[in-house]
């Protein structure tokens, strides 16, 4: 619960067939950018849940299929599975939803251990570390902690409004 703010309503989309992440491919990035074009008009934002080992290359390439954006994107995931006992992807998933539900991050951006991180500017780093993900000489959009802190000052925001788009190429 955040002080002064209303509950997340959300819903879960699941994609038919689940893929292992290293067998991401531009088909599967364009079908999530279209499926972010098709309903951006009914949410106030949204979390992509992901594997690790292509998350990065995924909310880079969000980051520039999704043109004039103004609403948060989230792309997250955990180095333990969700259900596992001890699992950093609970905390991941819920800080995500709080986030893109009541913060307005108009950019793709990666949320990993307590960090959000601008997502064309995001690495992973380790494999076997919650701190997984790290953005070279760039703080976090945010950080998740006993506050939230978001770092108003190098979030991108459009000058004017422009409608959304999706660019399906990559050229």
């Amino acid at each position: 619960w955040i002080e002064g703010k209303s509950r997340i309503l959300y819903e879960i989309y699941e994609y038919e067939e689940l893929l292992d992440s290293s067998n991401m491919s531009f088909d599967n990035w364009r079908q999530i950018a279209i499926d972010i074009y098709r309903n951006y008009n009914s949410y106030d934002g949204f979390v992509v849940l992901h594997g690790t080992d292509t998350m990065a290359y995924t909310a880079s390439a969000l980051s520039f299929m999704l043109e004039n954006l103004g609403k948060t994107v989230i792309v997250t995931g955990s180095q333990i599975p969700i259900f596992q006992v001890i699992s950093d992807g609970r905390d991941n998933f819920i800080s995500s939803l709080i986030l893109a539900g009541h913060y307005n991050i108009p950019e793709v951006a990666v949320f990993f251990n307590h960090k959000l991180f601008r997502g064309n500017r995001v690495t992973k780093t380790s494999a076997d570390n919650f701190s997984a993900f790290d953005s070279h000489n760039m703080i976090p959009l945010a950080t998740v902690g006993v506050a939230i802190e978001v770092n108003e000052g190098i979030i991108l925001r459009p000058d004017a409004i422009a409608k959304f788009q999706v660019s399906t190429t990559l050229n």
